[in-house]
């Protein structure tokens, strides 16, 4: 997920730097360990919107900057798709995979099961920025062989 808001970011920058060019970026990568490599598109809805995203973007850097932030790009993801049970793993992570809690600037602020995490935090509020920062792009998932 970081590397599709990295992605997200340039476009949106890009764009309005330049918004007589239709700018989109190409993430290759593995789904997971055991499968094929995938292919993600990144592409802005419309030009028009690319003010509205860095907007977007900026305040939120901002306030991450400023306050401890609950955003969990994982566990936001998998709630944004209705997946809550996965986002409890992304959260609590597996014995071989650590989740996001166990980054150190999560366990700083935010040292709680998934279920104490529920309470404490409106993971919903995540969920939705996301929703509506993804809602201004289209995204494409595909085999890297597909074109």
């Amino acid at each position: 997920m970081a590397h599709l808001l990295d992605r997200i970011v340039d476009v949106a920058v890009l764009t309005l730097c330049e918004p007589h060019t239709l700018w989109s970026a190409t993430i290759f990568r593995r789904a997971s360990s055991n499968e094929k490599r995938i292919r993600v598109h990144v592409a802005l809805r419309s030009a028009a919107d690319a003010e509205r995203v860095v907007d977007l973007l900026l305040f939120h850097r901002h306030r991450s900057l400023t306050t401890p932030v609950p955003f969990f790009p994982d566990v936001a993801e998998m709630l944004a798709v209705g997946r809550p049970r996965v986002a409890a793993e992304k959260w609590n992570g597996r014995e071989a995979s650590p989740g996001e809690r166990s980054r150190p600037w999560n366990r700083l602020f935010y040292e709680l099961s998934y279920d104490d995490l529920k309470i404490a935090v409106n993971l919903d509020q995540s969920a939705h920025d996301l929703s509506e920062l993804l809602g201004y792009f289209d995204i494409a998932t595909m085999s890297a062989g597909d074109s």
